[in-house]
């Protein structure tokens, strides 16, 4: 990060746009956020940019369309304020619908969330400022740092480090919550539980389908007995989600790598893609 923007992994200097939501009594918060984020090269959305005159609803669609972050001020103010709860139902349908982290909720009190946000990420800022608004711009940085999109991740209050894992066939990224203190093999069956990571896929009534097996891997290094801070897993580490496919159809169990479009033994190409499609649909972009 830079005073002039994020740095991307192409080392492109990028100014993103953060849409700032937050109740009336809020504003004077809002602006001290606003004002602390184009400091850090991130250019800012609220309401009082909006020129005189022009048409509300739609200057704000505008910047929703446009932003690269939504950020929600929650505090005791927030609840039942209908103008803030279209905003936010609004970003988190682009949040869904992008499959990327879009929405972040920063809390100005202990004000629990609204149970449909509760599972998204939040910062807790009334504890300290500073910290939250740092933390706050790292996640985005890390974010644009990657060549694939980056899912939402967890709650944070949860604990631990985050860690990205990213897999380049699927081309995503999702970030996970784990202590740095788990070996390897925890590590293997959390992400696997996080993700959803499935077994086997198959179609028509079994009779073909393929076998999925996992590898974690940080540059060259495999994770596995060791703890994965002793591997080298740091806050912010990218860890590379290898996949190995094993195909079967209805003549026996056969090698993604033999199998041969039309051979009667083997699954076609357009098998074998839709049997991926459907396996990780839910991870994809």
């Amino acid at each position: 990060m830079t005073r002039d923007g994020i740095v991307t992994r192409d080392g492109i200097v990028t100014r993103p746009q953060a849409f700032l939501s937050f109740a009336g009594e809020d504003r004077d918060t809002a602006v001290r956020l606003g004002a602390d984020l184009r400091a850090a090269g991130i250019e800012v959305f609220i309401d009082t940019d909006i020129r005189p005159g022009q048409d509300i609803a739609l200057a704000i669609n505008d910047a929703l369309g446009t932003a690269d972050f939504y950020v929600l001020l929650w505090s005791r103010h927030t609840p039942g304020r209908r103008w803030v709860e279209a905003e936010y139902s609004a970003a988190l349908m682009h949040d869904l619908d992008q499959s990327r982290a879009f929405l972040f909720v920063l809390r100005l009190d202990d004000t629990p969330p609204p149970r449909l946000l509760a599972p998204r990420r939040y910062l807790d800022a009334f504890a300290d400022w500073t910290a939250a608004v740092d933390l706050l711009i790292t996640a985005w940085s890390r974010d644009h740092a990657l060549d694939t999109p980056v899912r939402p991740a967890p709650n944070p209050s949860q604990g631990g480090i985050e860690v990205y894992v990213r897999n380049r066939s699927l081309k995503v990224s999702h970030v996970v919550l784990v202590s740095p203190e788990i070996t390897g093999e925890v590590f293997d069956k959390h992400v696997r539980a996080a993700l959803v990571l499935p077994e086997e896929q198959s179609m028509f009534g079994g009779r073909i389908g393929a076998r999925f097996g996992y590898s974690f891997r940080l540059g060259d290094t495999t994770l596995g007995e060791r703890s994965i801070a002793a591997d080298g897993v740091t806050d912010g580490s990218v860890v590379d989600l290898r996949v190995r496919m094993e195909t079967y159809g209805p003549d026996g169990t056969i090698s993604v790598d033999t199998f041969r479009d039309g051979d009667r033994a083997g699954l076609t190409a357009a098998q074998v893609r839709t049997l991926v499609n459907t396996a990780f649909r839910h991870l994809l972009p």
